[in-house]
């Protein structure tokens, strides 16, 4: 996996800018994320699901993927985007260098967010939730393969010490929802974008269903193990913070994004 590390990118060299996956961990701002990207990449990609293929030919994942051709290519630099894990597909198929992001989130917060937005829906999950009473709990209960767990993104079918250690190694530049300004300033230097304002998207409704303190007790105890690769995912972030860049930085990739 030809993928840029965190610090590759802040010596970065190359003269053309590069492809970028953005790993879609669900309710963790990554729709916000999506539309920070929207506004710099000249294309985006989205799977359907988990599958990339066959909505487009890996022939045509290719030539998205390739490096600009000038800069006033109308298509590349393109940026590909999903509810997927480190495991997709997409990112065999890569013909050259890029970058992977993501955004994560509290595992507590990540699942009551996803409760309480449904909530709000006009879907079955609506239904089920106000009409019959659905907890939190049992929410998670029912549809915790829907939801899913943070360090599965990282490790689908390994530990959560796997999953840190994925982090760490094959995702170019991670986010915490709680600090998204830090984050995208700091994407956006790395990156060379040529602009860095976002707009938050996706928040859920203030009359959404409420959660009580006990309730939240008990997902602590029944995401142990998520909290637990989100505790050390914090630590990680902490230590390369120090290390962001301070000013929106201008390079040469700059004048291929939008």
């Amino acid at each position: 996996m030809n993928v840029y590390s965190f610090d590759d990118l802040l010596h970065r060299r190359e003269p053309l800018a590069p492809p970028l996956i953005h790993v879609h961990v669900q309710k963790a701002a990554g729709s916000t994320l999506n539309g920070l990207l929207m506004k710099n990449y000249k294309m985006r990609v989205s799977s359907r699901g988990v599958d990339f293929i066959p909505r487009f030919t890996k022939a045509e994942i290719i030539t998205l993927a390739g490096p600009p051709r000038s800069e006033d290519d109308r298509v590349r630099p393109s940026f590909f985007t999903g509810h997927i894990d480190l495991d997709n597909e997409i990112f065999g198929l890569m013909p050259g260098r890029f970058v992977t992001v993501a955004v994560l989130r509290d595992p507590v917060e990540r699942v009551i967010s996803h409760y309480r937005f449904n909530s709000t829906q006009p879907d079955v999950f609506r239904n089920t939730i106000n009409k019959e009473g659905m907890s939190v709990l049992d929410y998670h209960h029912k549809f915790a393969g829907a939801i899913g767990t943070q360090f599965g993104v990282f490790a689908p079918n390994g530990s959560v010490n796997d999953a840190v250690r994925r982090l760490e190694h094959e995702v170019s530049h991670f986010g915490l929802s709680s600090k998204c300004d830090e984050f995208t300033a700091a994407l956006s230097s790395l990156l060379g974008f040529q602009t860095w304002v976002y707009k938050s998207l996706n928040r859920t409704p203030f009359d959404a269903a409420k959660v009580s303190r006990e309730e939240v007790s008990e997902l602590k105890v029944i995401l142990a193990d998520d909290i637990a690769f989100y505790e050390e995912a914090v630590a990680l972030y902490d230590r390369r913070k120090p290390h962001f860049p301070s000013f929106i930085a201008q390079h040469e990739w700059t004048k291929f994004y939008t």
